[in-house]
């Protein structure tokens, strides 16, 4: 099976013999079996789709004032931002199953939308590099923008033990 240019073997199927199967419908019509077709609708739950779309248009309306066109998202955020949001809204679910309060949600299902929508946007980014061939993780390139900023804040005398060598 393929699909998007990926292959899908199905192994252990219950029902999947080969192509020419097939299934007759009591109105006597008849379609190839489906057990090696991908299942969109049972993957997802319209119940949870639903509450995410729900927590999509409650964000929308931006700090200024504007409302942001929904697939604003897909135009591109940087993985590193995805990561600390969904690190965040990950501690809240941890938490809320503590029984502890969330600290950035205000309950369980606004970190789990949330969360998703993370999870999402971050996989949206790994699949579009994928497609180009660039590698999602750049770690040595993290590295050298930590050191800069370090330098950077070094120069400007922003450590407390800096200070004070400079003060005597």
């Amino acid at each position: 099976m393929s699909l998007y240019g990926k292959e899908f073997k199905l192994s252990g199927v219950a029902g999947l013999k080969n192509a020419a199967e097939m299934r007759k419908f009591d109105s006597g019509a008849t379609r190839n079996v489906d057990t090696d077709k991908i299942d969109p609708e049972g993957f997802l739950s319209p119940e949870v789709e639903t509450r995410f779309f729900e927590y999509m248009q409650e964000h929308r309306l931006q700090a200024d004032g504007t409302l942001r066109d929904s697939d604003n998202w897909q135009r591109g955020i940087p993985t590193s931002a995805y990561m600390k949001s969904m690190w965040r809204h990950f501690l809240d679910v941890w938490r809320i199953y503590r029984g502890l309060k969330p600290v950035y949600s205000k309950d369980i299902e606004d970190a789990l939308c949330a969360l998703k929508f993370n999870v999402n946007g971050f996989l949206l980014e790994a699949l579009k590099r994928k497609r180009q061939a660039i590698p999602v993780f750049d770690a040595q390139k993290r590295v050298d923008n930590e050191k800069q900023r370090l330098r950077e804040l070094y120069n400007e005398g922003a450590f407390p033990t800096q200070r004070k060598e400079n003060n005597e």
